[in-house]
């Protein structure tokens, strides 16, 4: 799920006909240039609204968007983020359909759609001030600028793809720190993303918000929470949330003040995300607190008061800060 408004500038500083792998450092290396992704359009409608549907390789696009420049580039988008998905975390398993994204011109057409789609859940989704949300395997989001859009696609399309490659109980401080991390993203001319994990300016305000004011949350806290809890949370401390797992994320991505083990640790998380193997190594942990605080000892560490000090000094370093 995700909440805030993403970057203005989002699609800056295009980087010609390359392909570039996600990276947690930054841009990536340049690679070749990969041949057009195959695309089927077909007319599609919602409630008598025209729109249009998207397949391709992985996904299953349907759109009442009428944003042409966003509809000719969304194939290769798409298919660009599950290749990088697949970077992070690589799947376990190959779905036997291609991923459903709906994408609404309007927020009414999305508010609409979700109350058929999720009753039990609307009324939490429709407290989604902008943004969308994933559930069964499907994403469902509403049109705002192009890179907005772009952005939030993204970070929905992480969820997605843990959810139909991996499937299982995924501890939310993950599922969220590394879609935000798929936030700040240029486009080359051919449509395929560049990720750029560490300028995401959005989640890095919000962060410098939160330090200032001294109202970041404790890393349990962080660890224990998920989406469907902040959402209905005054807006800064959903910023500060979404901002925090962000920021956890990418100082164990880049291992900048971790120690190695903690950043093997992270390493090995990555790779039994949403396994049963994640799920029994978590329940070695002799504690009664939540279940990402669970798997967070027992992969990353147990010292937290340890490990929250030297978090604390990487937000400094990551904010500037003296």
């Amino acid at each position: 799920m995700m909440r805030p408004s993403i970057r203005a500038d989002v699609l800056r500083g295009l980087c010609g006909l390359c392909v570039v792998a996600v990276s947690a450092a930054g841009c990536g290396d340049s690679r070749p240039s990969m041949p057009p992704v195959a695309v089927e359009r077909r007319p599609w409608n919602f409630r008598g609204v025209r729109g249009t549907e998207l397949q391709t390789t992985h996904y299953l696009i349907r759109t009442t968007c009428t944003h042409e420049p966003l509809l000719d580039r969304l194939p290769e988008f798409l298919e660009g983020c599950w290749a990088a998905y697949g970077k992070f975390v690589p799947p376990l398993r190959e779905p036997q359909q291609p991923a459903m994204t709906y994408l609404f011109q309007t927020r009414q057409q999305w508010e609409l759609f979700t109350q058929d789609f999720s009753p039990a859940r609307a009324s939490t989704y429709l407290l989604i001030r902008s943004g969308g949300y994933e559930e069964r395997g499907v994403t469902v989001s509403h049109y705002a600028r192009l890179a907005t859009t772009l952005s939030l696609l993204a970070h929905e399309g992480l969820h997605q793809f843990l959810s139909v490659t991996r499937g299982g109980i995924l501890p939310a401080w993950v599922n969220e720190g590394l879609a935000c991390c798929f936030e700040a993203v240029d486009i080359d001319d051919s449509g395929r993303p560049r990720f750029r994990p560490r300028d995401n300016y959005i989640r890095r305000n919000s962060l410098r918000d939160a330090y200032l004011r001294n109202e970041m949350f404790d890393l349990p806290e962080v660890l224990a929470t998920n989406a469907g809890r902040v959402v209905a949370m005054p807006t800064p401390r959903v910023r500060s949330y979404y901002a925090q797992t962000w920021s956890l994320v990418l100082m164990l991505l880049e291992a900048d003040g971790t120690t190695a083990r903690e950043a093997e640790g992270f390493r090995e998380l990555l790779r039994d995300l949403g396994t049963d193997r994640m799920k029994a190594r978590a329940g070695t942990v002799s504690m009664n607190g939540d279940f990402g605080e669970q798997v967070f000892r027992a992969y990353v560490t147990d010292d937290l008061t340890g490990f929250k000090e030297r978090y604390v000094k990487f937000v400094r370093k990551l904010l500037e800060l003296k």
